[in-house]
This record gives structure tokens, C-alpha cells and sequence, in this order.
């Protein structure tokens, strides 16, 4: 009777730091949200300021939306977070 032996993995695991550039997943869903927010302000570009401000965006988003300053995602009581200083 004989007995199977294999031979042994001789790589030590790797134990330096966690991978820092992001995998496939995370940049297509990168790049999905990058031309979600593209459509996004073409759309909000096209619509005017009537429109705009009855849609409850304030005077200093209006103006950081046509100067093309205005970061997304917008959410719902964060003003002041939306447009991008320079």
C-alpha cells in the first residue's frame, strides 16, 4: 500500500498591505455614476431658472449649475455642499 504525498506550497501567504487600486467592479459602478451625474446636469442644463428655482434649487446653485460648479449627488437640505469652491 503506498500512500500519496503532495508537495507542499513553498509561497508564504502575502501579508503586506490590502490592494489599493480598486477592481473591475467598483470602477465599472464608477463609471456608471459618472455618466448618471453627466445626464443629470446636461438635463438640469437645459431647464430654466423659473424651473430650476421651483424645483428648490436657491439662487447660488442656479449660478454654480451654469458655471458647471455644482456637485452631485444633490441631496435634500445640504446647500452649502453642493457647489464645489474653487
Amino acid at each position: 500500500m503506498s500512500t500519496l504525498t503532495l508537495p507542499r506550497a513553498t509561497a508564504a501567504p502575502a501579508t503586506g498591505a490590502p490592494r489599493t487600486a480598486p477592481g473591475l467592479l467598483q470602477r465599472l459602478l464608477a463609471a456608471r455614476v459618472r455618466q448618471a451625474e453627466d445626464h443629470i446636469r446636461l438635463y438640469l442644463g437645459r431647464q430654466s431658472d423659473a424651473r430650476l428655482a421651483a424645483l428648490g434649487f436657491g439662487a447660488a446653485e442656479i449660478a454654480a449649475l451654469r458655471q458647471g460648479r455644482l456637485q452631485l449627488p444633490i441631496q435634500k437640505g445640504v446647500a452649502r455642499s453642493r457647489v464645489k469652491k474653487n
